[in-house]
């Protein structure tokens, strides 16, 4: 069969045949290749939005701590105030009788 090939040249062909084969293969791969890369990039732009979603529901809910902290600061003061004043209410009531 080779002797056949060769007579007429089909060594040739088939070397061609295989560089054209290579260079197919070549591409598709280079094709994956870069589709991959541009998923790759979907993925981390996804990712960077995530991100940035999770950076502002953590601002947000650090700005409810503190507002929180403010309240309970605020409210213990008050009753502080209560406090004081209920204990003054208890002394004149004793000064009464």
């Amino acid at each position: 069969m080779l002797s056949f090939l060769n007579d007429i040249g089909g060594i040739g062909l088939l070397a061609i045949g295989a560089l054209g084969l290579l260079f197919f293969f070549q591409w598709l791969l280079i094709r994956e290749t870069l589709r991959e890369k541009r998923n790759q990039s979907e993925r981390l732009r996804q990712l960077e939005v995530l991100v940035q979603q999770e950076i502002a529901r953590s601002q947000k809910a650090l700005s409810q701590v503190k507002n929180l902290d403010t309240l309970k600061t605020e409210t213990e003061e008050k009753l502080g105030l209560i406090r004081v004043l209920l204990e003054m209410m208890q002394k004149d009531s004793k000064k009464d009788p």
